[in-house]
Order: structure tokens, then C-alpha cells, then sequence
């Protein structure tokens, strides 16, 4: 999940950079595999807990790192989102402003 949301941050900021509408267009689709990957984490660490609530403190520090790199994905995106606007005056997200 980290890797992906590296990845995302390079890929929007050379987007960004070359003003490239179709790496913005990737980037904002790739959103979704991190948001996944977050949603089955989560949700793994919720059965952790449940299964062991002595792991309560560890998979809750977890949880905060892999909620910062689901946010991390998501500023990618708005990245992405402003390379696409600005190269084709549409708004992929209606909440953009």
C-alpha cells in the first residue's frame, strides 16, 4: 500500500509538471486500488482486535499509518484532478472547490 501510494505522488507530480492529462487520468484511477487495499486492512485489523483485544494498541497505531497513506493516495489524486482541469476545463471531481 505504501508503494502504491508513492508511486501515485511521482506519477501526479510528473503529471503535474508536464501538464500530462492521461498520467493525471491513471493516477486518479489507481486511487481505487489503495483505497481497497485500506478497506481489507482495516478490515483485518478489526477481526485482530475482535480475536485478541490485547493487539488493540498495535493494530490501532496500524490503522493510523495505513489511514495516512489512503490520504497521501487521495492529495495524489487532487494533484491529478487540477492537471485534468487544467488541460481540459472539466472538474472529475464535482466537490474539487
Amino acid at each position: 500500500m505504501g508503494q502504491k501510494a508513492h508511486k501515485m505522488i511521482l506519477d501526479a507530480l510528473n503529471a503535474l509538471t508536464s501538464e500530462n492529462e492521461q498520467a493525471a487520468l491513471r493516477v486518479i484511477a489507481a486511487d481505487d486500488e489503495v483505497d481497497y487495499d485500506f478497506n481489507a486492512i482495516k478490515h483485518t485489523l478489526a477481526q485482530e482486535i475482535a480475536a485478541d483485544p490485547g493487539k488493540v494498541d498495535a493494530a490501532l497505531d496500524l490503522l493510523m499509518v495505513i489511514k495516512y497513506l489512503e490520504r497521501i493516495g487521495d492529495h495524489a489524486v487532487n494533484l491529478a484532478e487540477w492537471v485534468e482541469f487544467v488541460r481540459s476545463g472539466r472538474y472529475h471531481n464535482e466537490n474539487m472547490f
